[in-house]
């Protein structure tokens, strides 16, 4: 016999039976058409009570949790067109053509058509574009008006009007062009972007800057790989060049994230990373060994890994610092790479190191 609750409209595949009988140690599959609430995150439950006839006092009982998700379209054969996302609604993978309006989520979508948008009638901005997004559009079709989740990455393309980060983890952007007049917060500006004239780059706009290289002879050499410095504190993020109370630096996180040089990439090589602490008096080197700091002469010969690897990645983030600082104000600038193993030339962020200082207790 089945018992349910009452906000629940519930009813058997046996539509005129409420009576199903299980045979003694059988089973039965028990099928139920279910209404749910309307609101995306309500719930109902639904009980199944099963009950002896022999003996109408042993019953057992199971519940069942019913959540109404919200609406996510996977597009069917990989492809929609002309679609308007809902403020519930998420369109996840797949090849999106003609005009699209979001003003709920899209992720992880190769879009091919005129325009991405993620402005609502009202002319408020709400949708928001997350994961992996390519824009291989041949008419010059343009994302514009949209929101991006913590790290989204853009890659191709044309950008235009209104385009808002996370502040705390940015957009990527790559390979694309933003159209005069554009107004960005909260992104990172990667390789082989072009900013067209008047593009306002509001807060948290970061640029990937070029490295330079010293061969085995010590000669500077050209290099592509990109270097992205990045300086958190409690869930902060803090542009290079900051300045900072002890306090701040009890829990200070320092990274560096590499876009390796395609010649590079699977090749094996070790990181480098050194720090300069200046104070009034004096100026200390340091090179990170494994996981501890050791003082360094200075002598190129002499620097010694902080990691190896077998082979390197298009994309690495290398973990500099993570602790309390607090003991040591200064002026702090730090700069970090690799060395090949082959070739024993060094690629560093030799025209863009990380630089912060640590204010002394007043």
């Amino acid at each position: 016999m089945l018992a349910q609750s009452k906000p629940v409209m519930v009813e058997t595949v046996l539509s005129m039976q409420h009576l199903i009988e299980v045979k003694e140690l059988d089973t039965v599959e028990l099928a139920l058409n279910v209404t749910l609430p309307s609101t995306s995150g309500a719930t109902n439950m639904i009980t199944v009570t099963a009950t002896s006839q022999a003996d109408s006092e042993i019953k057992a009982s199971t519940a069942v949790q019913i959540v109404a998700l919200e609406n996510i379209i996977t597009p069917p054969e990989g492809w929609v067109s002309n679609i308007t996302i809902g403020p519930e609604s998420s369109l996840s993978g797949g090849i999106a053509t003609g005009t699209v309006i979001v003003s709920g989520n899209i992720e992880n979508v190769d879009f091919r058509g005129g325009t991405l948008s993620g402005l609502n009638e009202a002319g408020e901005i709400q949708g928001t574009l997350g994961g992996t997004i390519f824009n291989n559009s041949k008419v010059r079709g343009s994302i514009q008006d949209v929101l991006l989740a913590p790290n989204t990455s853009i890659t191709g393309g044309i950008l235009k009007k209104t385009i808002i980060g996370d502040s705390l983890e940015p957009a990527l952007l790559e390979d694309l062009t933003v159209m005069s007049g554009s107004n960005l917060d909260n992104v990172i500006i990667g390789p082989n972007v072009e900013i067209a004239k008047n593009v306002t780059l509001g807060t948290g706009v970061e640029f990937v800057l070029p490295g330079v290289g010293i061969n085995k002879d010590g000669k500077m050499i050209s290099s592509q790989t990109g270097f992205l410095n990045r300086i958190r504190i409690k869930n902060q993020r803090h542009a290079n060049g900051v300045k900072l109370t002890t306090v701040q630096v009890e829990e200070l996180q320092i990274e560096e994230q590499l876009f390796v040089d395609t010649k590079h990439v699977g090749q094996s090589a070790e990181i480098l990373i050194v720090a300069y602490h200046k104070t009034v008096t004096k100026t200390t080197s340091y090179m990170r060994v494994g996981k501890n700091w050791k003082v360094w002469n200075g002598e190129i010969a002499r620097l010694e890994a902080a990691t190896p690897y077998e082979a390197l990645a298009e994309r690495m983030t290398i973990p500099i610092f993570e602790g309390d600082l607090s003991g040591l104000p200064g002026d702090f600038t730090v700069y970090s790479g690799y060395r090949l193993e082959t070739e024993q030339s060094i690629v560093f962020n030799g025209e863009s190191p990380l630089k912060f200082a640590v204010k002394s207790k007043e």
